[in-house]
C-alpha cells in the first residue's frame, strides 16, 4: 500500500529462475483480485465485484496502476516471502485501485455468464442424472424412438472443441411425446459396449417434467446461438433462423453452403423456401461446408442463373473468386481437330489425355473444378500409338504420363480407342520411364521401342535397420531383347519408413540411366539413414 486509494498485491510462482518471468499485471490490467485491508484502510464496499472473503480479506475487480519488477527468491536465503516459504520461486507485486463501473463491465458480464452456466450445469446433471434414485429409463434398442426428438445445446460442443474425437453426450427432447433423452458415448476403449442399445450410444429417456421442459428453454436461450456461431452461423442470423422455427440439428445438416453472418443474410435466406434451394441444388448436407459457404445474396443469384452450390464451389477451386465470374464461367472450347487433348494435372491428381473432342467436352461438363484459366493442351493432327492406364504413347514421338480420359456413368462408360501396337518389352520400357523420379530424355528410350523381352535383376541391395525406421537401395538391371541385340537400362531404388506415434510413413524413387557407370556412381551416393 503506498497511499490513499491504493493497495498492494502480491503472488508466487513457484519454479526455477528464469531469465524474463512472464509479466503479472501491466498497467491498465482489469482484473478480479483478492486483498488485504485494514481497519485503518478498507477497501470500498461500492467497489465493482466487492465481496467479502474473510475477516481482513476481499475481492473485487480493480485496475492496475503500476508494477514493480519481479524478485527471484530462495528458500536458503532464510527470508522468504509468507507466499513462498520453503520453497524457490518468482514475487510479483503490483499496486491496484479499484475499477470504476465502466472499466468492470466486461469481467462482470463474464462472470454472470460463468456463473449462469455453472447454475445450468448442476441443474442438468440433478435432472439427467444417471444414478439410483432417478426417473431414468434405460429401454432395450428396439424401444429406442429418436424420431422428432430435436437436439437440445448445452455448451458441451463449445467447451470440447472442434478437434476431439470422442463426440459428447446429447441431450434430445420430443414435445409431442413428452420425453427427454440423454444420449451418453459408450465407445471408448474400456466402455462395456454390450451395454450400448442405440448405435455407440446409450439412450436413456426420461419424462419431459415441467422442471425439465423450463431447463431446456433456458439452455436453448443460454447456448444455442452460441453453438450456431461454432458451426459457422452469426449471432444475429441465428437469431432470425432460430425465430423461422429451425433448429441448430437442422441447420448442420442443411446449411453447408451458405455463410449466413447477419440478420440481412438470413432475412435473404428465409425469403427463398427451403424446397426451392434444394431444387436448385442449394440443399448441401455436408457439415465440412459450415464455414466456407457462400453469402445468401449470392447464393440466390447464383440458383437463379442455374448453377448448384457444389458447381460453384468448383468453379471457386478453378480461380474464379467473384459471383461474377462464377456466372462468366465456361468450358474450355475444344476444336474438332484438337487431336492430342491434356487436360493438365491439378494439385497431387495426374493428367487426363484422350484423342477424342467429345468425349473431352463431356468430361469437362461435368467437373467444372477443371474450367481453370490456364485451360488445356491440344496437339492437332497427331493419333495415339499406344495407351495404358498411366501413359500414352503418340505418332509425333511424344510420351505422355497422364490417366486416359472416361465419360459418363457406370455402367455407360465411354472413352476413345485405346490402341496397344507395342511390344511387350517396350511398354515395359515406357512403364519405367513415366515412373522415374527425373525426367528421361528421348534419346534414351526412342530406340528401344522395338524390344520385345524385358528381364530385370538386382544387382546390389543395401539396407539399414534402426528400431522402428529403415531404408534400402537398390541397383537393378533391366536387360531388353530388341532387333539390334541385347540393351540395358539402370534403375537406382531408394526407399525409407517406419513407424512414428503410431502412424506409418514411407516414401520411395528411383531414376534411370543408360549408363552402368553413371548408375553405380548415383547408387553409392545415397546415404542410408
Amino acid at each position: 500500500m503506498s497511499e490513499h486509494g491504493t493497495w498492494t498485491i502480491t503472488r508466487a510462482e513457484v519454479g526455477p529462475e528464469r531469465s524474463r518471468p512472464q509479466r503479472w499485471g501491466e498497467l491498465g490490467t482489469i482484473m478480479r483480485a483478492e486483498l488485504w485491508e485494514r481497519a485503518d484502510h478498507p477497501f470500498p464496499t461500492d467497489a465493482p465485484g466487492y465481496r467479502r472473503i474473510g475477516e481482513h480479506r476481499v475481492s473485487a475487480i480493480v485496475a492496475t496502476l503500476a508494477e514493480e519488477p519481479p524478485v527471484y527468491c530462495r528458500d536458503e536465503d532464510g527470508n522468504q516471502p509468507s507466499e513462498l516459504i520453503g520453497e524457490d520461486g518468482w514475487l510479483f507485486k503490483i499496486y491496484v485501485r479499484p475499477a470504476t463501473s465502466q472499466e468492470a463491465a466486461d469481467t462482470l458480464a463474464e462472470e454472470a455468464v460463468a456463473a449462469e452456466h455453472a447454475r445450468l450445469r448442476q441443474q442438468r446433471l440433478e435432472l439427467f442424472g444417471l444414478g439410483p434414485g432417478t426417473d431414468g429409463v434405460i429401454p432395450s434398442a428396439d424401444e429406442v424412438q429418436l424420431q422428432g426428438a430435436v437436439m437440445v445445446p448445452y455448451g458441451a460442443e463449445l467447451e470440447r472443441g472442434i478437434d476431439s474425437y470422442v463426440p459428447a453426450d446429447e441431450i434430445r427432447v420430443n414435445q409431442a411425446r413428452g420425453e427427454a433423452w440423454l444420449l451418453v458415448y459408450n465407445g471408448r476403449d474400456g466402455d462395456n459396449w454390450e451395454a450400448s442399445n442405440c448405435g455407440s450410444r446409450i439412450a436413456i429417456r426420461y419424462p419431459l417434467t415441467p422442471e425439465r421442459a423450463q431447463l431446456v428453454t433456458e439452455l436453448r436461450a443460454q447456448y444455442e446461438a452460441a453453438t450456431w456461431c461454432s458451426e459457422g452461423v452469426g449471432t444475429e442470423a441465428a437469431a432470425e433462423l432460430i425465430r423461422a422455427g429451425w433448429t441448430l440439428e437442422r441447420a448442420t445438416l442443411s446449411l453447408g453452403a451458405f455463410a449466413l453472418r447477419t440478420g440481412e443474410d438470413a432475412a435473404t435466406f428465409l425469403a427463398r423456401p427451403w424446397e426451392e434451394w434444394e431444387r436448385a441444388g442449394w440443399g448441401e448436407t455436408y457439415r465440412s461446408y459450415a464455414l466456407r459457404g457462400f453469402a445468401a445474396a449470392d447464393a440466390a443469384q447464383l440458383a437463379d442463373a442455374g448453377i448448384p452450390f457444389r458447381t460453384a464451389r468448383a468453379l471457386q477451386g478453378a480461380g474464379r473468386t467473384t459471383v461474377e465470374e462464377i456466372l462468366r464461367a465456361r468450358p474450355p472450347q475444344i476444336p474438332d481437330d484438337a487431336g492430342r487433348i491434356v487436360v493438365p494435372p491439378r494439385g497431387g491428381w495426374s493428367a487426363y489425355v484422350t484423342s477424342d473432342p467429345q468425349l473431352a467436352r463431356d468430361w469437362l461438363a461435368q467437373r467444372p473444378e477443371e474450367w481453370r484459366p490456364e485451360g488445356l493442351e491440344t496437339t492437332p493432327g497427331v493419333r495415339p500409338v499406344h495407351v495404358t492406364d498411366k501413359w500414352s504413347l503418340w505418332d509425333d514421338g511424344a510420351l505422355v504420363s497422364g490417366t486416359w480420359m472416361e465419360a459418363g456413368r457406370y455402367p455407360q462408360i465411354r472413352t476413345a480407342d485405346r490402341p496397344t501396337t507395342l511390344p511387350v518389352g517396350a511398354v515395359a520400357v515406357l512403364n519405367l520411364i513415366v515412373g522415374s523420379h527425373t525426367t528421361v530424355p528421348r534419346s534414351v528410350w526412342q530406340d528401344l521401342l522395338e524390344a520385345t523381352a524385358h528381364q530385370v535383376d538386382v544387382v546390389e541391395h543395401d539396407e539399414h535397420r534402426e528400431y522402428r525406421y529403415g531404408s534400402d537401395k537398390v541397383l537393378r538391371r533391366h536387360s531388353l531383347v530388341t532387333p539390334g541385340g541385347e540393351r540395358w537400362l539402370w534403375e537406382v531404388w531408394s526407399g525409407q519408413g517406419g513407424m512414428f506415434d503410431g502412424e506409418g510413413d514411407s516414401y520411395e524413387s528411383y531414376d534411370v540411366y543408360d549408363d552402368e557407370g553413371a548408375a553405380r556412381l548415383a547408387y553409392r551416393d545415397i546415404k542410408l539413414k
